[in-house]
């Protein structure tokens, strides 16, 4: 009986002493993700810009074309997204990819972001449309995200879209002068 005893606390050290091994080694692990995390987005941006930027001198003033669309879709499985939006200045979706968890009730709000971010840089006046729903969102008056989209654009960065926060990253193409422009977003 005396026996059962020991062995009955040799187990329940032994088995804390394994919980707290396991709890020590997730928390290194987490703080080695996070002290690697600023440098795994600064190489995913250089990345993502070598190989956009290329591909924004072939688009100059231009529509995309099929050929140059494909290489952007490549992008989608190259760096393992969730979606890629690639959106017209005039809120027209070019291209959409999703995985298959959805997400489809965004398209409305990510066509008119794109929209809005597009019309902010080309410097167009955004009118406050009472019947849509994001209209205050997107104006830039009202909106920081759509004032300082410069600082989102060609960055690797944290996005809050409400009830999910996403890594994004977004380029924009064409020509400002003449309103020709699109918008890629990675998500």
């Amino acid at each position: 009986m005396i026996v059962g005893f020991i062995a009955k606390g040799f187990l329940e050290n032994k088995t804390v002493s394994l919980k707290n091994e396991i709890i020590s080694d997730l928390e290194k692990s987490l703080r080695d993700f996070d002290a690697k995390y600023e440098s795994l987005q600064k190489n995913y941006t250089d990345k993502l810009n070598s190989i956009l930027d290329p591909i924004a001198l072939q688009i100059g003033s231009n529509t995309i074309e099929d050929g140059i669309k494909q290489k952007l879709e490549s992008l989608y499985n190259e760096f393992h997204c969730s979606s890629l939006y690639i959106i017209a200045s005039n809120s027209k979706f070019i291209s959409v990819i999703q995985d298959e968890s959805g997400f489809y009730h965004r398209r409305e709000f990510i066509s008119s972001m794109g929209e809005a971010i597009l019309a902010y840089a080309n410097k167009k006046i955004v009118d406050n449309r009472q019947t849509d729903i994001f209209s205050n969102l997107l104006n830039p008056e009202a909106s920081e995200f759509v004032r300082l989209y410069q600082k989102y654009i060609r960055n690797v960065t944290e996005m809050n879209m409400g009830e999910l926060s996403l890594i994004y990253y977004a380029y924009c193409f064409g020509d400002k002068t003449n309103y020709n422009n699109y918008i890629l977003m990675l998500t």
